[in-house]
């Protein structure tokens, strides 16, 4: 029945295909974690931010190239200039009320105070920043890998002492009912380990239940299709590794924001100096440069300008007392996050430690374990100890059975968590 169960539940949770469970016949973590970056969304966006960033420091560059604009304009006035004065022989034009003007005008920067090549260097920072940001969405994807992987070999390693205990009962189930039909042992402590069969059917059900969902948000996030034919491979231990916190996303992320903060204070002093360009005009109007020749006439007029905008130095020294604080909270929010780190580890080295302890002695205590039930079986057989005193020591051997399997896992997850946030990426 519980084959049955076992495949009802697979296909409603997986939906797969007739022949997937072919592709895939044994599946590891470090695969589980390649096909999970590979398919993850944010590993799209490198690629967008590179070519954004491309884009943005083509346009600063365009700044240095001749910036050219043109003007034109019609008017009509109420008075324009001219003398009110009459000369013998002499006729003194007044200029038209309606005046026309298109130009052509082109500037060239010769010193921007190194403004454009301080943003170009914000906005290779600010690309930086964003793939630290990617990079730390797909730290956590990982480690989301690593609990759901360890989740479901858990759930097969509980699935393997059910069926381990199954085993027992039915031995004994088919020894009692022997027991029964001769009158040796009542009928009741036969309908007991019934019982605790179809107790063990639920409780199979129950895992089966949680072992194919997991594998069903691992398919999600690796865009595999596996099914509850694969074998997942138990990874090999991972021995400690040394704290290297620069390369954890989280530590670049605060590395790359301080180095904008830092470019933004050296922006701020750049646009308080002065600009130099040269500059040429070329137009043709009515009048022209010539105010007193009332005619449509071309004109130029070419040379350096200097702008230097004093408003900047009203507020220069208060940008920088910004951008000195805003350097100073990251070096607090620098030093909070290696302290957490550190913290983190020393949970997991504890975690290993203790799950370590533990193995050694989960193979004296299964031994002791089976001994004290097969001398309980024996007895059970006989008549001499009821159903459920057996019961209670095949579910401590039972449990001792887990205890290992579990404390093992755990020793692995542990060590491979520490490998992850200690930011050992080899």
């Amino acid at each position: 029945m519980y084959k049955i169960a076992y495949l009802i539940i697979s296909f409603l949770f997986l939906n797969l295909q007739p022949n997937s469970s072919l592709a895939q016949s044994v599946y590891a973590l470090d695969q589980a974690l390649s096909d999970a970056v590979r398919s993850a969304p944010a590993s799209l966006h490198y690629d967008f931010i590179k070519k954004e960033n491309l884009l943005k420091l083509k346009n600063l560059t365009s700044r240095y190239l001749p910036q050219v604009a043109i003007n034109g304009q019609a008017t009509y006035q109420s008075e324009t200039t001219g003398l009110d004065i009459s000369l013998p022989g002499i006729s003194i034009p007044r200029l038209s009320q309606d005046q026309y003007k298109i130009q052509l005008d082109v500037n060239q920067f010769i010193y921007d105070g190194g403004t454009t090549a301080i943003q170009k260097n914000l906005a290779d920072v600010s690309s930086e920043i964003e793939n630290a940001q990617i990079d730390l969405d797909i730290e956590q994807l990982r480690e989301q890998i690593i609990h759901i992987y360890f989740g479901i070999l858990e759930c097969g390693a509980r699935l393997e002492i059910v069926g381990i205990k199954r085993n027992d009962l039915e031995a004994v189930m088919k020894k009692v009912q022997t027991g029964v039909n001769s009158g040796v042992i009542l009928s009741a402590e036969l309908k007991n380990l019934k019982a605790e069969m179809l107790g063990l059917d639920q409780l199979e059900d129950e895992l089966l239940a949680l072992k194919v969902g997991q594998i069903k948000v691992l398919n999600i996030l690796t865009g595999r299709n596996l099914n509850y034919k694969v074998t997942f491979e138990v990874p090999m231990a991972i021995i400690k590794t040394d704290l290297n916190v620069a390369s954890r996303p989280m530590y670049r992320l605060l590395t790359w924001q301080k180095e904008m903060a830092d470019k933004s204070k050296k922006l701020n002093f750049s646009l308080s100096k002065p600009r130099l360009m040269f500059f040429a005009q070329g137009g043709y109007g009515k009048p022209g440069l010539n105010f007193l020749k009332n005619e449509f006439t071309p004109y130029y007029i070419g040379g350096i300008r200097l702008q230097w905008n004093m408003a900047d130095l009203y507020t220069k020294g208060r940008d920088n007392q910004i951008s000195m604080l805003q350097m100073q909270k990251i070096d607090v929010k620098t030093k909070s996050f290696t302290q957490q780190v550190e913290v983190k580890l020393a949970t997991l080295q504890t975690e290993i430690s203790r799950s370590f302890a533990q193995m050694n002695a989960d193979d004296e205590i299964i031994n002791l374990r089976k001994e004290i039930k097969n001398t309980a079986q024996t007895q059970l057989e006989k008549g001499t100890r009821t159903s459920s005193d057996y019961l209670m020591i095949l579910n401590d051997e039972n449990e001792a059975y887990i205890n290992k399997k579990i404390h093992e896992l755990q020793y692995i997850k542990a060590g491979y968590l520490y490998h992850h946030f200690a930011g050992d990426k080899s």
